[in-house]
């Protein structure tokens, strides 16, 4: 996709975002009306992930548009807020909702719930998404200046340890 002129970057990271959160998502509704078919619901599920492999060129690759220097500590921080926090939240939501209600209803929910989540979670990033590197990425011409200083007193400072050696 990357390779024809006419497609654009941020199209590429739109266009695989939202088949990575939309195809789960709608796994999930049809899941909340699949009864309990045991097959087509484990057929549903492993579909949804499927799909959702495409974050993988979409959101996951935008840390490294965002700000090539500091990609792995954006990606910390963004998964740290997505993953950790919704494997902590997801668990307690699941269990107000079918507590003292085992019946698919409850689940129905539940499966609702998490569409709206692939749902709003996809359209959030298709209209905030950014390719261009930003201005936070590269360090400020003082810090430069400070760094640079800093070798050429190391320097300086090896050359005189060896004229004490001398």
């Amino acid at each position: 996709m990357r390779r024809r002129p006419r497609t654009k970057l941020i199209w590429v990271r739109r266009l695989c975002n939202l088949v990575s959160e939309t195809g789960p998502a709608a796994a999930m509704i049809i899941l909340a009306f699949s009864g309990c078919n045991i097959g087509l619901g484990m057929t549903l599920l492993c579909l949804g992930y499927f799909l959702n492999g495409a974050i993988s060129c979409g959101h996951m690759s935008s840390h490294i548009d965002l700000a090539p220097n500091f990609a792995g500590t954006l990606f910390g921080i963004s998964n740290t807020l997505a993953g950790g926090v919704t494997g902590l939240v997801a668990p307690l939501v699941v269990g107000a909702i079918t507590q003292d209600n085992m019946a698919f209803s409850a689940w129905r929910t539940v499966y609702f719930v998490a569409a709206a989540i692939y749902l709003l979670g996809t359209s959030v990033y298709f209209v905030l998404i950014k390719v261009e590197v930003q201005t936070w990425n590269y360090p400020s011409a003082a810090s430069r200046k400070i760094a640079i200083e800093g070798e050429e007193d190391e320097t300086n400072e090896e050359k005189d340890a060896e004229m004490e050696l001398k």
